[in-house]
């Protein structure tokens, strides 16, 4: 193995290119939201605790979040359960639940680049990977967004039984 003794000078410009040497990029957006979601708008804690937001490159406060405790998530469990049982969500066609999802996903997709940016910003991940990420989120959506209209059921043949029988399964949605 041959081994050189490396020149002070050239040592410099190895590390100079180190990330620690090179100045924080500003991601160039405004954190819009930093409340919890609950029943479709963003409200404060319950007891007005929030917590910081770091940005891992240097931990900086990014901002403060609404801090949700074990009240904030009983009153988000009551909301969705509330959606469900009075039937806004429950008593929609398949059709109608398709339109919303793709909805959403329209709406991440008009906003990728702010998502991703802000995605990145928070933990660090390549700005490719934060995109690829809300790449394959959409995909997921959409491809539920094309069942939600497909339940159907199917009739099963039991005449071999003890008589003749009428089977049928029928899937329902489950939220």
């Amino acid at each position: 193995m041959l081994l050189r003794r490396l020149s002070s000078n050239y040592t410099k410009r190895l590390l100079s290119r180190g990330f620690g040497s090179q100045a924080l990029v500003d991601p160039g957006i405004k954190v819009e939201a930093t409340g919890l979601f609950i029943n479709g708008k963003y409200v404060d804690a319950t007891d007005k605790n929030v917590m910081a937001s770091l940005d891992p490159r240097d931990e900086s406060i990014i901002c403060q979040v609404a801090e949700a405790q074990e009240e904030d998530i009983d009153i988000a469990v009551k909301a969705a359960r509330n959606a469900f049982d009075s039937g806004i969500w429950s008593t929609k066609s398949g059709f109608a639940r398709s339109r919303i999802l793709n909805k959403w996903a329209d709406l991440i997709e008009d906003n990728l680049e702010y998502l991703a940016k802000l995605e990145t910003w928070d933990n660090g991940k390549p700005l490719t990977y934060s995109k690829l990420d809300l790449h394959f989120c959409l995909e997921y959506i959409r491809y539920f967004a094309g069942w939600a209209d497909k339940i159907q059921g199917k009739t099963l043949p039991n005449n071999d039984v003890l008589g003749k029988y009428f089977s049928y399964t029928l899937h329902e949605p489950k939220g």
